[in-house]
């Protein structure tokens, strides 16, 4: 999927560290990979699904589902 997750860190909540508070469940171990563009919930064990749903509102995840769709139909 075309999500980003380090397009939208300015929307996530410092923790210690490098960590950040998960989006989705609130823990203060939540980092991002700068290599594959994903983070990863260390106490919640939350998917990226999940952190993807909780970061973008709604309109921007139908725009961005819209484009992954389009995408996938080249």
């Amino acid at each position: 999927m075309l999500f980003n997750i380090n397009d939208y860190t300015e929307r996530l909540t410092p923790s210690k560290g490098n960590r950040f508070f998960c989006p989705n469940c609130n823990s203060p171990k939540f980092t991002i990979h700068k290599d594959d563009n994903r983070g990863t919930c260390w106490e919640g064990g939350c998917s990226n699904e999940e952190i993807q749903n909780a970061i973008l509102p709604p309109s921007e995840l139908q725009e961005l589902l819209a484009a992954d769709r389009e995408e996938k139909r080249k």
